[in-house]
């Protein structure tokens, strides 16, 4: 084997892996960009189209470089040029039954010529870029389709372990997601069999006729490709309808100070408090992290006092009545710090998952960022209120 035939084998491994690490990589690159999906998508088809072509036909020099070598080809002898061909048309006949044979390209003639290692999936997949390249470009904006949805649930995955109390709305979003998905992916798989079926009957049967009878289908299947993608907007839609809902829940949930009885507040663990807190610093919320910081060393004062009162309750069995009333009004303190901290926690968390997962939503969650520095001081005044309460809780009875 000639030193040229190892480094094209080399070429025909690494390329093609090049090539997609390199997609993956300015696709996740452009999700920083404030573009339209769609945008980042196109350009991104663009840009590796561009680079398959190029590698393409520096493969092609090498190969001929290397089948030169291999013949023994005298290295002083100038290699010819290619013969360049004229580019073929493929047109849909007006009237198919009067069509004649010299109207569609056949399996032999104008073909280029094929390195032999190329796969039939590889043939079909240039044939198709040359005659059909309208459903080849749409066939691959499919796929990337596809590709990003992959992306999505693998990092929504990912975000519903960081925000466990944000997983009913992202078990939503992905069920909305999955109902697109599975049209993607329907689509894929037939139009995929309607391009390998037309693909055998070419190669191996009458291609004049195989191509004829394929031109109207390929425009046929471009179109059901951009129906199916289409119905992606009716998705976002329902995406954006599902966020616009719970965040104005939470933008209520600032409003109204009640403690709403039939569900249990809890606090963030610390991982999760982090997570949100990190973000707000980033975001320059200093005003939501100020009070944040206040609660938990309220909380800490209202905990100790907690202690010292059990404490007293077990020694002063006489005064359990009294302290027992003192002792409910801390635990209302407690619940009240708690459950102002949830209420602001829970409204930044969900615009930070908004945030990251790039979500539709935007004007919703400009609504809930408006609530937040309206009503921060709020919630904090009313957890000062119940540790006021419990504070001033002696209530000496009567001398009898």
């Amino acid at each position: 084997m000639s030193v040229l035939s190892l480094l094209f084998y080399i070429y025909l491994l690494i390329i093609p892996l090049a090539i997609l690490g390199f997609g993956l990589w300015l696709l996740r690159y452009l999700t920083r960009m404030d573009y339209a999906p769609e945008k980042r998508i196109l350009f991104t088809v663009i840009v590796i189209a561009c680079l398959t072509f190029i590698a393409f036909s520096l493969g092609l020099k090498l190969n001929n470089a290397r089948s030169d070598t291999d013949t023994n080809t005298p290295p002083q002898a100038p290699q010819q040029p290619p013969r360049e061909q004229p580019a073929r048309e493929t047109t849909v006949p007006q009237q198919p039954d009067l069509a004649t044979a010299v109207d569609y390209p056949t399996a032999d003639e104008n073909q280029p010529l094929l390195p032999a290692e190329m796969s039939e999936e590889d043939k079909l997949r240039l044939f198709e870029t040359e005659h059909f390249p309208g459903l080849y470009e749409q066939r691959m904006a499919l796929g990337q389709e596809i590709k990003n949805t992959d992306i999505f649930f693998q990092r929504i995955y990912a975000m519903s372990k960081q925000t466990p109390k944000q997983y009913n709305l992202l078990r939503d979003v992905s069920q909305i997601r999955k109902n697109g998905y599975d049209k993607l992916k329907q689509r894929n798989v037939s139009v995929s069999q309607y391009l390998r079926e037309f693909w055998v009957h070419y190669s191996t049967g009458d291609s004049h006729d195989a191509i004829k009878k394929f031109t109207p289908v390929a425009v046929q299947l471009e179109k059901k490709i951009k129906v199916t993608r289409g119905q992606l907007l009716d998705n976002e839609r329902q995406e954006a309808k599902l966020i616009s809902s719970h965040m104005i829940k939470a933008g209520t949930s600032l409003k109204n100070n009640a403690i709403p009885r039939n569900q249990r507040i809890v606090s963030y663990t610390k991982q999760n408090r982090q997570l949100i807190t990190d973000w707000l610093r980033e975001k320059g919320s200093f005003d939501t992290l100020d009070t944040l910081s206040n609660l938990v060393e309220q909380r800490k004062i209202i905990n100790a006092r907690i202690q010292k009162l059990q404490s007293f309750k077990q020694n002063y069995r006489d005064l359990d009545r009294s302290l027992s009333r003192t002792l409910g009004l801390w635990e209302k303190a407690k619940e009240s710090n708690y459950y102002a901290e949830y209420r602001l926690l829970y409204a930044a968390e969900l615009r930070y998952v908004v945030e990251k997962l790039s979500l539709a939503g935007r004007s919703a969650d400009q609504r809930l960022d408006k609530d937040l520095q309206t009503y921060t001081n709020a919630v904090a005044q009313h957890a000062d209120v119940a540790l006021d309460r419990a504070e001033q809780a002696y209530k000496p009875e009567s001398i009898r």
